[in-house]
């Protein structure tokens, strides 16, 4: 496993913001002149969404929302789903995330700093070894999902989930797409292929995925027991539900 465990009292900094509705320092501002106030809130509020990382990056500071037109049911409307057409490459991530953590750090004091730098740069020595051990498209999709995650600790003042690999993510994400060290032949690549698309899609099921189409070829299809909807997944499933009173 990738990493060395770390235990959570040593990565425990308690909320980094007391009072997010006072905003940001002056001094924390001026030290990110490039992002917008808006965006520093975000982050060391914990509500940056983890597909709005690349907003922290100033190349696409005056980008703006992206989005792919898709029909659904007969209606045209707009993809958010996240895929390596809006992160290409490893860097278009680890260069927002930098900008990230560099914010993160910034505005904590005291023991604060140390819990939050000693976390998040394990992280990110673990995101790119698992670049190197990975195919791209994975990753992205555990990286994703992994900030998500992480969001709702911190918020408690958690950072512990930043050591250490999240092994049920891992195996949602990542197992299977481990890359080939040698050149693979199109029966294995069609093998690949053909399991994943007779997977149910987690990424579909917990709303990170929407739409019809897969990004990693897995099928959309409600997971709740007895439904098997592709029109929603889990998270907006009612089959079953108690009547209302």
């Amino acid at each position: 496993m990738l990493g060395v465990p770390q235990t959570a009292a040593a990565n425990f900094a308690g909320p980094l913001t007391a009072n997010p509705a006072a905003g940001a320092s002056q001094s924390l501002l001026s030290q990110f002149p490039e992002v917008e106030e808006a965006l520093i809130l975000a982050v060391i509020g914990h509500t940056l969404k983890p597909s709005d990382l690349y907003k922290l990056d100033s190349k696409y500071r005056d980008k703006a929302e992206r989005g792919m037109l898709e029909i659904e049911g007969g209606t045209l409307r707009v993809k958010a789903d996240t895929t390596t057409k809006d992160y290409p490459t490893p860097y278009s991530v680890q260069a927002p995330l930098l900008v990230y953590i560099r914010i993160l750090i910034a505005h904590a004091t005291g023991s604060q700093v140390a819990a939050v730098a000693r976390a998040t740069t394990l992280y990110l020595a673990q995101f790119l070894k698992l670049c190197a051990e990975y195919e791209w498209a994975a990753v992205l999709n555990y990286h994703m999902a992994f900030f998500a995650h992480r969001r709702r600790e911190m918020v408690a003042g958690d950072y512990a989930g930043w050591c250490n690999i999240d092994v049920e993510l891992q195996a949602d994400y990542l197992t299977g797409f481990r890359k080939s060290r040698g050149a693979a032949t199109p029966s294995t690549s069609r093998k690949a292929a053909d399991s994943r698309a007779s997977e149910v899609c987690r990424m579909f099921n917990t709303g990170v995925h929407t739409g019809m189409a897969c990004p990693n070829g897995r099928v959309h299809r409600c997971s709740t027991p007895g439904c098997n909807s592709t029109q929603h997944g889990a998270n907006m499933c009612t089959f079953g539900a108690a009547p209302r009173a």
